[in-house]
């Protein structure tokens, strides 16, 4: 078989449209990967990116890397070379 697939690419199915609809009430607005099939969910953007630091980031680290971390109001960037 060659070429794309019949049909629309990305098509939404019903379930994602009514979650898109009609989302759960919850405080957890962020998510990422525990490259286990699960998830970690945090409420804040310091948290989701500790997360990101421990489940995403330090089992691929070889050495000393630059790292930007942003948080919510005043300065939201920062840029912290060879942290690991």
């Amino acid at each position: 078989m060659q070429g794309l697939p019949p049909g629309p690419i990305a098509n939404p199915g019903i379930q994602a449209i009514r979650a898109a609809l009609y989302p759960s009430d919850s405080h957890s607005l962020y998510f990422v990967s525990r490259n286990d099939g699960t998830h970690q969910f945090s409420a804040t953007l310091i948290e989701h990116n500790k997360a990101v630091e421990k489940y995403q980031k330090r089992p691929f680290r070889r050495g000393a890397r630059s790292q930007t971390s942003i948080a919510p109001g005043g300065e939201a960037l920062a840029h912290n070379k060879g942290v690991s």
